[in-house]
């Protein structure tokens, strides 16, 4: 079974559960840890970009690392702000909670 360019850059196999590990870092180290994160891993991306692996999918991965950084979460199909919208998880529980600030405004 052949594994697309894009299911490795945007599905891989290695993160299916129940949360991602991305959502859990924002849940427990903050936007701007994960920030610098994301910053450091698309450097590391173009850093060995021709010399590791297919070149156009280190690429891609680069780009799906800051597109998350600037708060384009590129799992999803539209862009959205990671503080408005998204999943907490209770460490200590394993429960998940869907956040939505805006139905919290008045």
């Amino acid at each position: 079974m052949t594994i697309s360019r894009s299911e490795n850059v945007h599905a891989p196999a290695h993160y299916a559960g129940d949360i991602e590990c991305i959502d859990a870092m924002v849940q427990q180290f903050g936007d701007d840890a994960v920030k610098t994160a994301c910053v450091v891993q698309a450097f590391e991306m173009l850093w060995r970009w021709t010399k590791k692996g297919d070149p156009d999918e280190n690429l891609e991965k680069a780009h799906w690392w800051l597109s998350f950084a600037i708060g384009q979460d590129p799992r999803s199909e539209r862009s959205s702000d990671r503080m408005k919208r998204g999943r907490k998880l209770n460490t200590i529980t394993g429960e998940e909670t869907v956040i939505d600030a805006n139905s919290s405004r008045n």
